[in-house]
């Protein structure tokens, strides 16, 4: 039997059986998400936790904690789990690669965030003067500042 308790893992007593990061980063839609399933056994005796993690990627996200009786019942449904995100394009990323992969997508979400205030100032600047504004390219909006 499976149960959602909000109650933290006592993580000096349970050990970590497993932990499996995936990542879904697409920065043209501005998505850089996580979901990581853990799971964990106590040393002795029976039953074992599985606690999932997602959220955007560099924050904390969300969590929850399900406890069940059997180790097996455990495995099974952190496996469905991960089977289920795998299915809608998440990824397994390596745990040497995980920093990385956060700075990627920070750096990649700053920049979005920079060029659509660029943008905007020259829209702005634009209708001042009053020339039309022009949709451009990045590259072109680049040339032009540097210009």
């Amino acid at each position: 039997m499976e149960s959602v308790s909000p109650r933290p893992i006592n993580t000096s007593v349970w050990t970590m059986q497993s932990r499996t990061t995936l990542h879904s980063v697409d920065p043209e839609r501005n998505r850089f998400r996580f979901f990581v399933v853990e799971l964990w056994a106590p040393p002795v005796g029976t039953g074992a936790a599985v606690r999932k993690r997602w959220g955007r990627i560099g924050t904390e996200g969300r969590s929850e904690t399900l406890y069940f009786d059997e180790l097996a019942g455990a495995q099974h449904y952190a496996e469905v789990l991960l089977r289920r995100r795998r299915k809608r394009g998440y990824v397994e990323v390596a745990p040497s690669c995980w920093a990385l992969l956060e700075l990627e997508a920070e750096t990649e979400a700053r920049l979005q965030k920079i060029r659509r205030r660029l943008l905007s100032a020259r829209d702005a600047e634009r209708e001042q003067a009053g020339e039309p504004s022009a949709t451009v390219e990045p590259a072109q909006l680049v040339l032009e500042l540097a210009g």
